[in-house]
């Protein structure tokens, strides 16, 4: 929370904007219009603010600048839309995640996995299930369609780790865990629930993954 002040003094203070839409590092200025005000954000990941009111977008989101008992809401949205990421509903069943993938050719199904073909920048996805629950979803995108997936996570998620030649990248509110991981002729993308009691993801997490995409990667 940091301090400003304006030299207008108005007997009713407004904020310059009500709602404003923003891309990853891309500012906006907001004004206030009374004597002195505090400039905060609800959730500075999503977008921080200056002392002078300028808004910084960090990340794909919603929050609020308030500006005092004022706010305006933030969204921050995505440059990057072609890739589009598995269903990841932690905990649910086969069924739901069928319903979800209603749209894409299933390609093989087991009582701990399903996979899908996939479509335009992805060109598969699976989903693995522990005691018929949903416990983690990946996608493959060839190295030919991989030139923005680096931005796209990177917009989307906070980087925490490179591991073991995985690159790891936790959400705004650290309930996912995304893993990145380059393989020969393709990127394998997992998604995982964060369990803050166990240690993140490794290479053995991830590997079993990377081999069910591979059949794929050539239909």
């Amino acid at each position: 929370i940091t301090s400003c002040n304006n030299d207008e003094d108005e007997p009713v203070p407004t904020i310059s904007k009500s709602s404003v839409t923003m891309n990853v590092g891309e500012s906006v200025k907001l004004t206030y219009s009374g004597k002195d005000c505090t400039w905060s954000s609800e959730n500075p990941v999503i977008a921080s603010v200056s002392s002078q009111g300028v808004v910084t977008a960090n990340l794909v989101g919603e929050t609020k600048v308030r500006a005092n008992n004022l706010y305006c809401k933030v969204t921050v949205a995505p440059k990057y839309t072609m890739y589009v990421e598995p269903y990841t509903g932690w905990g649910a069943t086969q069924s739901v995640v069928k319903s979800k993938m209603s749209g894409y050719s299933l390609y093989d199904s087991s009582s701990t996995n399903l996979t899908y073909k996939g479509s335009g920048y992805v060109f598969a996805y699976t989903y693995t299930f522990e005691n018929g629950a949903l416990i983690m979803s990946g996608m493959g995108v060839d190295y030919n369609k991989a030139d923005y997936l680096v931005e796209f996570i990177a917009e989307r998620y906070i980087p925490v780790a490179n591991q073991e030649g995985i690159y790891l990248f936790t959400t705004a509110d650290q309930k996912d865990i995304i893993g990145v991981m380059f393989d020969a002729s393709f990127v394998t993308v997992a998604y995982m629930p964060y369990n803050s009691s166990r240690s993140i993801p490794s290479v053995e997490d991830v590997k079993p993954l990377l081999e069910t995409l591979k059949p794929l990667q050539s239909i």
